[in-house]
């Protein structure tokens, strides 16, 4: 068995070779293509899941065995595979819960409900895309690129029209769990970046919002990273609604005066 996987050690190459050769001009692997390279490869991967589980027997964590780095490989990017492969599946089944929330979303009883199903009983259904996908470096939370394991030989990169209603969903749940706040926009602050330590590094910029209340509130919200894109558009006395997250407390450091920490999540255009 240690000479056969000796010999697979060089075969892995012509695999990666392979699979990097079925994604489309622009860098996109489709579902069929994925479907076909899993089908063929089964046979393999299933005789080496069997002999890690026997080495494990012997040895901690086998897969992290630098003589086995290109079956662990191997073993990781099928199953990173495998789980796209899901992913497809479940398209139709967002596609019809969708549908329902067309039905209900002008019911507040019936739309609060729809959310408090989808956020407690089936989080399950989501929560490995949203763990393989999020990023907080775009706009929409989100890069269909697969990254982790870190020692994925090939960057899988999948077209985001193809998970239409995977994020659309997604999008609603996540919108519905922030604070709304209607007003308009009375500063827009330059972009700044800041500094964590020698390594860590991000863009911040930050809008104030007026709100027409019984306390004529100017709130300081501020969008980081993927989210500063929101602000390309917008003008100085414009009306918005924004969507953000309550950060931090009542004594949060750097609020430059302001009696919230707001980190923005959406904003749109209201005039």
């Amino acid at each position: 068995m240690i000479l056969w996987l000796t010999k697979f050690n060089v075969r892995c190459f012509t695999l990666i070779k392979e699979l990097e050769s079925l994604s489309s001009i622009e860098g996109f692997y489709s579902r069929d293509k994925i479907a076909w390279w899993l089908l063929k490869h089964e046979e393999e991967y299933h005789s080496q899941v069997s002999f890690f589980d026997t080495l494990s027997t012997a040895c901690d964590s086998p897969r992290n065995l630098t003589k086995f780095s290109k079956e662990a490989q191997f073993l990781d990017l099928y199953e990173a595979l495998s789980k796209v492969l899901e992913f497809y599946k479940e398209e139709a089944y967002y596609k019809d819960k969708l549908e329902v929330y067309d039905l209900v979303k002008n019911n507040v009883e019936q739309l609060n409900a729809w959310f408090e199903l989808h956020k407690i009983d089936n989080s399950y259904k989501y929560n490995q895309f949203v763990s393989l996908f999020q990023n907080n470096s775009t706009i929409s939370g989100f890069k269909l690129e697969i990254g982790y394991p870190l020692s994925l030989p090939v960057k899988v990169k999948l077209d985001e029209s193809e998970f239409h209603y995977t994020l659309k969903f997604l999008e609603l749940l996540e919108r519905s769990s922030k604070i709304e706040i209607i007003g308009v926009i009375e500063t827009i602050n330059i972009l700044e970046v800041i500094k964590l330590n020698q390594y860590q590094v991000y863009n911040r910029q930050s809008i104030v919002v007026y709100v027409d209340d019984f306390n004529q509130s100017k709130l300081l919200v501020r969008f980081l990273k993927g989210k500063i894109g929101l602000l390309d558009k917008l003008k100085v006395g414009q009306k918005v609604k924004v969507y953000a997250d309550l950060t931090g407390g009542r004594n949060e450091t750097d609020k430059q005066g302001y009696s919230l920490s707001l980190a923005g999540w959406d904003i749109k255009i209201l005039n």
